[in-house]
């Protein structure tokens, strides 16, 4: 495929499409868990009948060790830094979720990962730096472009938190899958990202509405 055809890929399914979808969310917004899962089956199926990707990187373990105190030093600060920014700016949020929904949190801490975070990281990590090597062709620029994309596709939230927030994960989380080539351990990170942010009481800003 020609880096031209590439180029108008990625700028429609991750830049047209989100917008799109995101113009029609108070519609469409009870889709959004279904067309992540689905999205994440596809892409699972295209990515399996490609000889050119290397199959390990569906879930390949080995480097969690490794990675696992980096991993849980950047979150750990994070944390600290989330409770006292939110305590600051919106203390009513803080823990909001665990304390007067505590099933529904539990909910989001057991399915979460499997039904949100590993199709997410199959699409916005696993395909894309795959397909769109050709487009962005250092590891640098593919870390940058996969952190807008997955940035952009939260405009679907309708609040610049979320898109800012998922900017900042991408960037992580793209760093961390062109350093291991493992889903598994930036499904681990995303997903210790996700609960903390549900946690601390900011999931008001991501699900559609």
């Amino acid at each position: 495929m020609s880096r031209t055809r590439l180029v108008l890929e990625v700028l429609m399914v991750f830049g047209v499409l989100p917008l799109a979808y995101a113009n029609v969310i108070h519609y469409l917004a009870w889709t959004l868990l279904p067309l992540l899962i689905a999205i994440g089956i596809g892409t699972f199926i295209f990515l399996r009948r490609d000889p050119t990707f290397d199959h390990k990187q569906f879930w390949n373990p080995a480097p969690i060790r490794r990675e696992l105190p980096t991993i849980l030093a950047v979150w750990a600060g994070g944390a600290v830094a989330g409770y006292f920014l939110i305590r600051l700016f919106r203390p009513e949020l803080l823990f909001n979720l665990p304390r007067f929904h505590p099933l529904l949190w539990a909910a989001v801490c057991l399915l979460y990962p499997l039904l949100s975070v590993y199709p997410q990281e199959l699409f916005w990590r696993a395909l894309f730096f795959h397909r769109y090597r050709p487009v962005f062709r250092s590891d640098g620029a593919m870390i940058l472009a996969s952190a807008v994309a997955f940035g952009w596709i939260h405009i679907v939230m309708r609040n610049w938190l979320a898109v800012g927030l998922s900017f900042g994960g991408g960037l992580l989380f793209g760093w961390r899958y062109a350093r291991t080539r493992s889903l598994a351990t930036t499904s681990l990170e995303h997903a210790l990202w996700g609960i903390l942010i549900f946690t601390l009481g900011l999931g008001t800003y991501f699900y559609a509405r």
